[in-house]
């Protein structure tokens, strides 16, 4: 069985119950999975609301940022914006995202 990470950019929640294009494309991947069994999704998501997953083979991870995280993000959005150089912006939700992915295989 392959597996599939799909990290979601937006708060919308996976299954597509708030709409959004990608987490309807995203639902409709997972349900016609649903009828063959070839992957293993996990899902990255930013919804921080507990949703009944009604699919089989699928890993859902939430993330909840802390509220150091959110000052982390800020402080990192300022400095970006501020500076002379462009730097790029490296929120704590695609380290949450690099360090679950560097633990799977």
């Amino acid at each position: 069985m392959k597996k599939i990470a799909v990290i979601t950019p937006s708060k919308l929640p996976i299954p597509a119950i708030e709409g959004g294009a990608i987490e309807t494309l995203t639902t409709y991947l997972l349900e016609e999975n649903e009828k063959t069994g070839d992957f293993e999704f996990t899902i990255l998501n930013r919804y921080t609301d507990e949703i009944q997953i009604k699919y089989s083979y699928v890993e859902m991870k939430n993330y909840v940022p802390k509220v150091t995280d959110k000052m982390i993000d800020f402080i990192c959005k300022a400095r970006c914006k501020f500076s002379h150089y462009k730097q790029p912006f490296n929120s704590t939700y695609l380290m949450w995202v690099c360090k679950i992915l560097k633990n799977k295989k």
